[in-house]
């Protein structure tokens, strides 16, 4: 019984993994974040990330999202 419940709560995490990502927000499904997020270069507008490192590329996204949010996301 404990492996069974393991493995349903395994599938239940991939489910819910799968729907925050790319569920399309029909009901019974989640809005995922691939349906709604902009690429990147649609947040940075002209500028051209040449040679941009990883955190880069993170700390551009913190600062649009900070920015788009007013506040609300820190």
């Amino acid at each position: 019984m404990n492996a069974i419940r393991s493995f349903l709560a395994e599938d239940v995490n991939i489910a819910t993994d799968t729907q925050l990502l790319s569920g399309n927000g029909t009901r019974p499904n989640l809005q995922g974040v691939l349906g709604v997020a902009t690429d990147l270069n649609t947040l940075i507008g002209s500028q051209i990330l040449v040679g941009a490192t990883h955190a880069d590329v993170l700390r551009i996204g913190m600062t649009k999202i900070r920015n788009s949010g007013k506040g609300k996301f820190r």
